[in-house]
């Protein structure tokens, strides 16, 4: 009896290391995120939003090139069948990275913050439409009030600095849900860190053209600032992946909103930023419509596997 109970002790506290494991770094995921909206706010008006874009997808892929040669005899190359999903996933990449890089110019760390948590709604939307999802009713009702608080802030927010920009960065939340539509209809397509690097060569050839056409002389710092964005992609993809491996996605969607806590203190340190009530009234909106949608999952979900030990 007390070797059954100790057993169980240990297994319950593996459970939890395994479970704080997780958080680490999924945390470490949201910082990475948010180190990149401060390097974006403080190095995008000296360049144009193009350029910066094209420096982080060249220094992403480099970064990865060496890993992808040293891979690629253990791996096949990319089925013909799968291209289309590659290319389609680089497009939405490429137009939401250049899309948020734009807005965040003359927007506040707060605000991109906020239009982010969008991303998980659209999410929901897109996979019930194009992934043939199971969505509840319930869920697609939620989900239209959590983009109801964008639009309330939109409307009627006057301390907002750029209307413009704010729309800017809600169509690249968009574009980011589509991306992750892409990529979860094509993730076991082929090894994460090629998928990453052939998604980073795609948009970087993708995002050419146009960064050519309004390419600036930039600094040897500010090279490196770029270049650590590819930097920072890349060790996001990573925590994201191993934090998912460790824990359900649903259960540290709960621990998204702490960027809200890092943007309100960096905003304040790093640009003098205040939030306004209307601001604080539509992100409550999104962050509790959220919370409700990963709570409503995990207990769907605990529910299926019940049915299915049942069976």
């Amino acid at each position: 009896m007390n070797q059954a109970s100790h057993s169980s002790s240990h297994i319950s506290k593996f459970n939890h290391l395994v479970r704080l494991k997780a958080i680490a770094y999924f945390i470490a995921a949201i910082l990475t995120v948010h180190i990149t909206n401060i390097t974006i706010k403080m190095i995008g008006p000296s360049l144009h939003f193009s350029q910066s874009a094209f420096i982080r997808f060249l220094s992403s892929c480099l970064m990865l090139l060496p890993y992808y040669l040293h891979m690629r005899s253990k791996h096949k190359f990319i089925a013909a069948k799968n291209k289309n999903h590659l290319i389609l996933r680089s497009v939405y990449l490429v137009l939401g990275t250049q899309l948020w890089f734009f807005g965040s110019q003359n927007s506040s760390l707060s605000m991109m913050t906020f239009i982010s948590f969008t991303i998980p709604i659209f999410i929901t939307i897109f996979s019930s439409i194009f992934l043939k999802e199971k969505v509840y009713l319930r869920y697609l009702v939620l989900n239209f009030l959590g983009i109801m608080g964008v639009l309330f802030i939109i409307n009627f927010d006057v301390s907002i600095p750029s209307m413009h920009s704010t729309l800017l960065l809600f169509a690249g939340a968009i574009s980011f849900s589509l991306f992750s539509i892409v990529t979860k209809k094509s993730s076991d397509a082929y090894p994460i860190f090629f998928n990453i690097f052939w998604t980073s060569f795609i948009c970087m050839i993708l995002s050419f053209p146009y960064a050519l056409m309004n390419w600036q002389r930039i600094s040897f710092y500010q090279f490196l600032t770029l270049c650590s964005l590819g930097l920072l992609a890349n060790l996001n993809s990573y925590f994201l992946l191993k934090s998912y491996q460790l824990e359900k996605a649903s259960f540290l969607a709960l621990f998204l909103y702490s960027e809200i806590l890092f943007s309100m203190m960096s905003g304040k340190i790093f640009f003098n930023e205040t939030i306004s009530s209307y601001t604080l009234m539509g992100s409550a909106i999104i962050f509790l419509i959220n919370i409700v949608n990963s709570l409503e999952k995990t207990r769907f979900n605990n529910g299926e596997n019940k049915h299915a030990q049942q069976i």
